[in-house]
């Protein structure tokens, strides 16, 4: 790792629908999201049809006592733990309150149901994991029984 190896803070890592920005620089993210499912139910004898998770993917961090150039690399695993993507950015920290954000917007087609992980690599260390959980079919709701007489 550098020189200084104290990783910066992680403040904020998640994906959401939308991220508006303020004119002072202040984010407002839209609708955390961890889940997508399929609207295709799969034919009979059929396995599921892939699913497109869109919105943004959104890490922050603070310097704290990090000083000096940092990589952050997003990895984005299947399943079984295989790289599907990967992208990797370069962050300087000068001061304390010296802060960064990665507001990538995501369109990523996910192959089969199951949990889906963006690591968050700062050098070489995972400093989080954020999910993405593809779900076949969205959740029916159960009608509500009626309320009982008496």
């Amino acid at each position: 790792m550098e020189a200084n190896d104290t990783l910066p803070h992680l403040c904020a890592a998640f994906i959401c629908e939308k991220v508006l920005e303020g004119k002072d620089g202040t984010l407002s993210a839209i609708r955390l999201i961890d889940q997508f499912f399929s609207r295709t139910p799969p034919a009979p004898g059929q396995e599921q049809p892939p699913v497109v998770a869109q919105g943004f993917l959104v890490v922050g961090f603070k310097a704290g006592d990090a000083r000096g150039p940092r990589k952050v690399t997003l990895e984005l695993k299947d399943p079984e733990g295989k790289v599907l993507h990967q992208f990797a950015v370069d962050m300087v920290f000068a001061e304390p309150e010296t802060g960064h954000n990665i507001i990538a917007q995501i369109a990523i087609q996910l192959p089969k149901p199951g949990i889906y992980w963006f690591d968050v690599l700062v050098g070489a260390v995972r400093v989080t994991r954020i999910p993405i959980h593809f779900k076949a079919t969205r959740p029916v709701e159960e009608p509500s029984p009626p309320p009982a007489a008496g």
